[in-house]
């Protein structure tokens, strides 16, 4: 996906340095050993049309962007400038559906979380 932030165009990728990033954001210590869930916080942020993960998803998506890289500044004024975010969840979602990378595991997250409302 594309996004014009700051006045330049930049490109969205939810591949598994995306996933690794979350990964480092989304944490469960279990007894010491750090189990990386952040598909499935993003998961649920998504759903639950919560404005800060569009923060996360865009800083780990455009973390090998070049040659334009968006500051955590420029994206959040970039989402507090969109009249409605409800296009950028919807992208998102459809992203990490399609995704080679995160579609497998995605659609398992968003599966088990419509069986259990």
């Amino acid at each position: 996906m594309l996004l014009t932030i700051a006045d330049r165009e930049v490109e969205t990728k939810c591949g598994v340095r995306f996933i690794r990033e979350l990964d480092k954001r989304f944490k469960l210590d279990a007894g010491g050993v750090k189990f990386g869930f952040g598909l499935n916080q993003a998961a649920f942020y998504i759903e639950q049309k919560n404005p800060s993960i569009l923060v996360d998803l865009i800083e780990c998506s455009t973390r090998t962007a070049k040659p334009f890289k968006p500051t955590t500044e420029q994206i959040e004024d970039f989402i507090d400038e969109q009249e409605d975010c409800d296009w950028l969840f919807k992208n998102f979602k459809k992203e990490l559906e399609e995704s080679n990378t995160t579609k497998k595991l995605f659609g398992q997250i968003m599966a088990e979380m419509k069986s259990n409302n």
